[in-house]
């Protein structure tokens, strides 16, 4: 319960000082270079997925159902990880991105890449969850208080990448050696590297899927409604994806604990479904509020909202319980299966409530598409107990 408490805490802070990031290059910079940043930023998503095929999940799979092939696990993941990110950095010279988006892309990719080198799976195997409270805490400070230093001496967005560039270095020095030590070039296995990516790589199209999905919504009320609407919906979106944060942080503390003993799976569960169903009710009764607080009052569309994304809410912890542990349980492809399903639906949905309805139809198809999600998942659950 603690460390649950603990992480959430640390995710909450880490997303504030990201958030206060964007406000002040909004106003320091302007909404070019802003944009600038966003589309960097969306665009990395896509080769941060590609770079990792899902090998984080594999790894924590594995290691913790059995903890002495942690080195095994260790050596080739990464050895597999810098394969992948080698031939992306070659992808990216032989692409035709504009040059402040090719040389942004690059810096915050390696930066990435470096993160990749102290993986929170390792310290998750390990259940040491100060150590992951500790480095998720000092990535998020070490990186607002850089960028801002950078921010006010460079004058320009690269002072966000740069400062993500430092702080995936700091982290390496200073928490490299742990996860160094275990690696052991003797367990190098490249013969089996087809069988770890095969096995991972369902968990890198879910995870793929997850970010259309993610991203779907928006998109699609700009081109069917107006971009001004899709500014309305990212206020409110911003609001109730914090409970996605506390969700992780929730499944970062139990998925160890469930890898071993799935009975445990009952406690996630009820923790999980607490975590959400408060902040559901906090959207309910003060969402409106918050968003006059935060936005002010021409956000007026934006309140009107949260009551939807109140429900929402609630659609996802449903989801979070029952496909979180599928991979633990040998599921990939039951789970991309789910997700390509649920961004389907989603999407169809969009089409048909969006013109319906408006910003409110765009939330109406999230919660049957995660509770599409749900259901499926429960289903492949029920026959694991």
């Amino acid at each position: 319960m603690r460390a649950v408490f603990s992480l959430i805490g640390v995710e909450f802070i880490a997303k504030l000082l990201s958030f206060a990031i964007i406000i002040i290059v909004a106003k320091f910079l302007g909404a070019r270079e802003l944009g600038y940043w966003s589309y960097t930023t969306a665009i990395n998503a896509f080769l941060l997925i590609a770079s990792s095929l899902g090998l984080d999940i594999y790894a924590m799979v594995e290691a913790t159902k059995d903890r002495a092939k942690l080195p095994y696990i260790l050596t080739n993941v990464i050895t597999i990880r810098f394969v992948l990110f080698i031939t992306i950095v070659v992808g990216l010279f032989a692409s035709s991105f504009e040059a402040k988006v090719f040389w942004l892309l690059l810096i915050v990719f390696v930066g990435n890449f470096l993160l990749s080198l102290v993986p929170i799976w390792f310290f998750q195997v390990q259940e040491d969850f100060v150590s992951i409270a500790k480095i998720k805490l000092l990535q998020s400070a070490g990186y607002f208080f850089l960028a801002l230093m950078l921010l006010f001496w460079l004058h320009s967005v690269f002072a966000l990448a740069f400062g993500y560039l430092i702080v995936g270095l700091i982290l390496v020095v200073w928490y490299g050696r742990r996860v160094f030590c275990y690696m052991r070039w003797e367990y190098l296995a490249l013969a089996k590297w087809r069988s770890i990516i095969k096995s991972a790589l369902f968990l890198g199209g879910a995870l793929f899927l997850n970010q259309i999905y993610i991203n779907t919504d928006k998109i699609m009320i700009a081109h069917i409604l107006d971009k001004s609407f899709t500014g309305y919906y990212e206020a409110g979106y911003k609001l109730y994806f914090i409970v996605s944060v506390a969700l992780g942080a929730v499944w970062t503390v139990y998925a160890p604990k469930v890898a071993k003993d799935k009975t445990l799976l009952s406690n996630f569960a009820l923790m999980t479904l607490f975590v959400g169903l408060v902040y559901a009710l906090f959207l309910w009764l003060f969402g409106k509020s918050l968003v006059f607080l935060l936005y002010g009052k021409t956000f007026l569309p934006t309140a009107q909202i949260m009551s939807y994304f109140a429900f929402s809410v609630v659609a996802i912890t449903l989801s979070s319980i029952f496909s979180a542990p599928l991979p633990l349980f040998g599921k990939e492809r039951v789970w991309f299966s789910i997700s390509l399903g649920s961004v389907a639906l989603n999407i169809v949905l969009n089409f048909w409530l969006i013109e319906a309805f408006g910003i409110q139809g765009a939330i109406i198809a999230t919660i049957a598409a995660e509770s599409f999600t749900a259901l499926g998942a429960y289903l492949a659950v029920r026959k694991e107990l």
